[in-house]
């Protein structure tokens, strides 16, 4: 988009006409800068396995939102549904499952 410059135009020109969706974008903008900066605070107290999680888990509710919310109806097929679940539970199975067991040392 920012290498053609006639369409680059015409998008200024739509956006001007609605001048809500700079709004929308300055949010955009503030929200991403926000996460990413929560996202190194979280690296720093605890592990990248937490923030995976985290991030796992906000994306779940960002597709929850966006397909019963800005895309409904239709609603998105029931895969869709199955699959984000699975990726949730496997992501949660992942960090609750327990850890190895420390092996004995080879003198005793």
């Amino acid at each position: 988009l920012l290498w053609e410059g006639p369409a680059l135009y015409r998008q200024l020109a739509e956006w001007s006409a609605a001048p809500w969706l700079w709004g929308y974008l300055a949010v955009l903008v503030g929200a991403n800068f926000a996460v990413t900066k929560a996202c190194g605070q979280l690296v720093g107290i605890s592990s990248p396995v937490v923030l995976n999680v985290v991030l796992v888990f906000q994306r779940f509710l960002s597709i929850l939102a966006s397909a019963l919310y800005f895309n409904a109806p239709p609603y998105p097929p029931p895969l869709m549904w199955a699959g984000s679940l699975l990726v949730v539970l496997g992501c949660a199975g992942y960090v609750l499952a327990p850890g190895p067991k420390p092996s004995k040392p080879k003198g005793e």
